[in-house]
């Protein structure tokens, strides 16, 4: 969708953005609206989830109407399906691969999948970082919050 500089109006990225944030704050406050709010001091259950939602409802309609007003119009670019289905095969590995690979591995696929979608892959730093953000994972869920996470496959456990 080619469109020439000064003709016409819209941000439709922004739009997009404004439209989805508006999506997923009008799911969120139909899911919650059976939690009582209370008051600021006295906090329900609802309270948070539905200040959030307010606030992802005032930014989603910030954007969509920024978006509207701005000119000169800027389309959307072409979805990189290899960068996207990467991504979510990152987050799939990740939830397929932790019983059994443990904390350490999954995030070491996850990390790998979701570096591959980048155009550039420099296999040394993406390792480096892979094998940082793994270790990095596994002091934070399991040393710092103490979930009872697997953190090696369940082939290395006697």
């Amino acid at each position: 969708m080619k469109t020439r500089a000064g003709h016409g109006r819209g941000n439709h990225p922004d739009i997009a953005f404004g439209v989805a944030l508006i999506a997923v704050a009008a799911i969120a406050l139909f899911e919650i609206r059976a939690l009582g709010s209370g008051t600021a001091s006295n906090m329900g259950g609802g309270y948070v989830p539905r200040a959030l939602s307010v606030f992802l409802l005032l930014m989603g309609l910030f954007y969509a109407i920024r978006g509207f007003l701005l000119r000169p119009r800027v389309a959307i670019p072409a979805v990189g399906w290899k960068s996207l289905g990467l991504v979510v095969a990152s987050i799939a590995s990740f939830a397929l691969t932790l019983e059994t690979l443990g904390l350490f591995a999954a995030t070491l696929v996850m990390t790998v999948f979701a570096s591959l979608a980048n155009r550039e892959v420099r296999w040394l730093e993406m390792l480096v970082f892979a094998v940082g953000m793994a270790a990095f994972t596994v002091v934070v869920f399991i040393v710092g919050l103490k979930l009872a996470l697997p953190v090696w496959p369940v082939f290395t456990a006697n």
